[in-house]
């Protein structure tokens, strides 16, 4: 099999023979500098950069980056497509003049013992640098061939194989494990390919000592390439390890809590809190310095919590502060918390999370609260560290990528209990210990877990007491919108279907519902979903495949209503939250187009106020903001019996004293308001520019002296790009302009109609040939056709089949106190209707003329401020029309 694949075109050197019959791309040169180089890569710093970033000089693999050999990465190349390959050289920082070379196979059927030189093609006979043994330089680059669809290709480093010619050397290590000469599984492997996917290249990085000898470093950078291809697109990159520059990681202050159905309204509560406040430790400046020896805990209730983390991080340099979120012992199962972040300068490099709970693990975690948050699960797997068998996962945010280890701490009999699984139901009961540990690196994060781990040691004995499952597939991301859930699905498993049950609310206040779902899949590694659900507020999914792994458990919900209150002032006995319809949706979206961002359901309360009530809406779950740069108004039916303060809560903001606000006055009738963001204030009275918005806070303030009866509605808000003026302003000028247009043509038609009668009359008057038994006929035709014109203009006499549905035109729209309807053809008797968007009827008359006409002037005095649904019925034609008017 390996022979069939080498024997291509392009081998045209496969007779030249440097000894132990290897095959050659080409001459070289006595430093074994081949002579077949191409036109060299420019190897940039940011480059090597990025190559050190992701395997450092003397850091082992196994500590630091364990998931590179032990989570079930691919180490061969794999080629979708027929491609063209290079290799290029990087760096080499190995004592040794290794050899690299190659050999290929059919993908998914590597030989079973390893190849015969035979079977081998030398890339470069002497991985040395220029000035360190051999003669290359970064960039140096061979073409190695070009490959059909379906070829792998395997690598093979000669420990020191150079000796003036090419050698076996010391020993051979492949990069399928099998083949290397350790006895120990887990010591196999010998190099790792990384996916730059920016630069459209893989990294191949080995490890030429023999790794059961103690003097291998294990870093795996003794001798460094990137392999490139033609497409680029051939390439199988998907399972391969992505490097990616460094960023910003969450802190510890923001991680182990996730909106859940239960704790809504406590979850709401504290995110506003926070904002009010402005109490949260996520910020650098805002936290201590964390000393494992001086701290004392008097920043969290943290038992013992604190002596389990290091001082700095990987390289050393890095400065821990304490982040610890002791808000989230008033609404978890957690009684005692402690968090540290860790800096490199002012970049936050990782953060770690300790919880305390009694019979039972931790019940939020941090793969469920990040993907609620809008971040992506790129990977998940499983992989060893310091002896123990962990999930790991690989979290996308906007702001970069995270990195994620998370474990449990149960006392056993013999020592303690280490449990890593990925749902919480396989944890079994007792106290716990929880750890959650991130970083932008996986090393940050292995430095911090390893000290845990260590810290335990030397405590008592830590045994993994059951190996995690992973699931076969799960949700990369999700959000709810508009009545559907959408999830972007990862199936590495490349199942045909998943079975969703779960739990949902069609609002903060109502009773669960169970829903299931069987959705089918295509059979793709990653696609998006579509599940109709109707409008809801939240929802809890189990997604299984029924094949051997693990269920993926997710929480999806929109942004909550809610109420804060001080119940030693305020009293609020009754308020609710009504379901969403979409009429609402179809009747605004009719109005303001579909780029309009609709916030669903509302809130009605009443009770009594002395100080201020606060109705808030986070505009979307979790602690996500959304993008406002493209709308401009607020448009909201409100109906309140004294005044309210209406505050936008920008992610600007720092200062809840500064946050922009509007005073509305009291308005007991169900009117649609409509407000700029351009007419909010902020605390020196100016108005502001922003891009994000997080909430929006509707205020009841009291008298601060005693305690007065309120009622308080809002329903329908929407985020408009224009104002409603502005909509009837564009609308009136459109039916201007067709007016306009109707008219000339109207003209142009009449003058035509003249011209052809005055034709006929000349006709007619000049033919003398017509008698009375013509005249007789032609008289019971036009009787006739009259009697059918008559019976079709009376409705009363037509067919049982309504008239088509018509629109006229208004104007001007928006109006004030009346407005004029115009319909396009002349009547004398008209009924007119017009509706509030729940369809109740609110104003109606009947107008006879007796002229038949076609404008009508509507005087609709007294009526509220918002959009209505009008609707005419024409007598005289049998016609009906319908259309939108707005009041100012």
């Amino acid at each position: 099999m390996i022979k069939k694949l080498l024997y291509l075109p392009w081998l045209l050197l496969t007779g030249i023979s440097y000894g132990q019959d290897y095959n050659y791309l080409g001459t070289f040169d006595s430093e074994g500098t081949p002579d077949y180089l191409t036109t060299p890569d420019v190897v940039s710093e940011s480059t090597l950069k990025l190559v050190a970033d992701a395997l450092p000089e003397g850091y082992p693999v196994p500590d630091y980056n364990p998931h590179y050999i032990s989570s079930g990465y691919d180490t061969d190349i794999i080629l979708y497509e027929e491609a063209e390959v290079w290799v290029t050289f990087v760096a080499e920082g190995a004592g040794y003049k290794n050899v690299l070379g190659f050999f290929t196979y059919e993908a998914g059927s590597p030989p079973p013992t390893t190849p015969q030189p035979e079977d081998i093609t030398i890339v470069f006979p002497n991985v040395s640098a220029k000035w360190s043994g051999g003669g290359l330089y970064a960039g140096d680059k061979v073409k190695i061939g070009r490959f059909p669809a379906g070829t792998a290709i395997g690598w093979v480093l000669f420990a020191n194989g150079w000796r003036g010619k090419v050698t076996g050397g010391h020993w051979q290590v492949y990069s399928r494990p099998e083949y290397n000469p350790e006895s120990d599984p887990t010591l196999q492997f010998h190099n790792v390919l990384l996916s730059d996917s920016e630069n459209e290249r893989i990294i191949l990085g080995f490890e030429d000592i023999r790794r059961d000898y103690g003097s291998c470093d294990q870093d795996f950078n003794d001798a460094l390439f990137y392999i490139t291809a033609s497409p680029y697109t051939a390439l199988k990159t998907e399972n391969l390890v992505r490097v990616e520059d460094r960023n910003d990681v969450s802190s510890g202050n923001d991680g182990g809590l996730e909106s859940h159905g239960r704790l809504a309204q406590k979850i709401a509560k504290r995110t506003l809190k926070r904002r009010q406040t402005g109490s949260a430790l996520n910020q650098q400046d805002l936290q201590v310095r964390y000393s494992a020896k001086s701290f004392n805990g008097n920043f969290a209730r943290n038992g013992n919590l604190d002596t389990y983390f290091p001082e700095t991080g990987m390289m050393g340099t890095e400065e821990a502060r304490v982040s610890s979120p002791e808000d989230l012992l008033e609404i978890t199962n957690a009684d005692k918390v402690f968090s540290v972040d860790y800096y490199q300068g002012n970049e936050r490099v990782a953060a770690a999370l300790a919880l305390n709970t009694l019979d039972g693990v931790y019940n939020h975690t941090k793969y469920i609260c990040d993907r609620l948050n809008d971040a992506e699960l790129t990977d998940v797997r499983t992989l060893e560290l310091q002896g123990h068998r962990m999930v790991y996962t690989r979290m996308e945010r906007a702001e970069g990528t995270e990195h994620t280890l998370a474990f449990a701490i149960r006392e056993g009999i013999s020592g303690y209990e280490l449990f890593s699984t990925w749902n919480l139901s396989d944890y079994p009961q007792g106290d716990y210990m929880n750890f959650q540990v991130w970083g932008s690196s996986m090393g940050q994060v292995s430095t911090l877990v390893s000290h845990i781990l260590q810290t335990l040691e030397a405590d008592k004995p830590v045994i993994t007491t059951q190996a995690p499952r992973i699931p076969e597939a799960f949700v990369r991301k999700g959000y709810y919108r508009d009545g559907a859930l959408h999830l972007k699905i990862e199936n590495p498993g490349r199942v045909s279907s998943l079975t969703i049950d779960g739990n949902l609310k069609r609002t903060e206040l109502s009773a669960p519902e169970n829903v299931s779902f069987t959705q089918v899949l295509s059979g793709n590694r990653v696609e998006w979903i579509e599940i109709p659900t109707g409008h809801l507020f939240d929802i809890g999914l189990r997604m299984t495949t029924g094949a051997t792994g693990s269920a993926d458990d997710l929480y999806l919900a929109d942004g909550p209503w809610g109420i804060d209150l001080d119940t030693n002032r305020d009293e609020v006995p009754a308020w609710n939250i009504a379901q969403h319809k979409d009429s609402i949706n179809s009747e605004l979206k009719a109005i303001f187009g579909d780029s309009t961002y609709l916030v669903e359901r509302g809130l009605e309360m009443s009770g009594k106020v002395e100080g201020t009530i606060n109705v808030f809406r986070h505009l979307l779950a979790g602690d996500r903001s959304l993008d406002v740069s493209a709308y401009a108004y607020m448009s909201i039916e409100l109906q309140q019996d004294r005044p309210i303060e209406i505050s936008l809560i920008t992610t600007e903001m720092k200062d809840w004293n500064d946050r922009l606000r509007l005073k509305v006055v009291p308005d007991s009738t169900a009117g649609r308001l409509e407000v700029a963001f351009s007419e909010f204030r902020d605390g020196s009275g100016n108005p502001r520019n922003f891009e994000q918005l997080t909430s929006i806070v509707f205020s009841v303030q009291g008298n601060y002296q005693e305690a007065e009866e309120f009622a308080f509605a809002v329903n329908g808000l929407a985020l408009t790009t224009k104002s409603i003026t502005e909509v009837g302003e564009e609308t009136t000028a459109e039916d201007t302009t067709e007016e306009s247009t109707e008219e000339e043509t109207s003209e142009e038609s009449t003058e035509a109609e003249t011209a052809e009668a005055a034709t006929e009359a000349e006709s007619v008057s000049n033919d003398t040939s017509s008698d009375e038994a013509t005249g007789a006929e032609n008289q019971e035709e036009t009787n006739e056709t009259e009697q059918e014109a008559e019976t079709a203009s009376n409705p009363l006499s037509a067919p049982s089949a309504l008239p088509e549905l018509k629109q006229a035109r208004t104007y001007p729209n928006p109006f004030e106190s009346s407005f004029k309807l115009i319909l396009p053809e002349a009547t004398k008797e008209l009924h007119v209707t017009l509706s509030n968007l729940r369809g109740q009827v609110v104003w109606k008359q009947k107008v006879r003329a007796g002229m038949a006409d076609r404008i009508f002037e509507m005087v609709v005095p007294g009526l509220p401020s918002g959009v209505y649904v009008y609707r005419a019925f024409d007598f005289t034609n049998g016609q009906q029309y319908e259309g939108k008017v707005i009041r100012k």
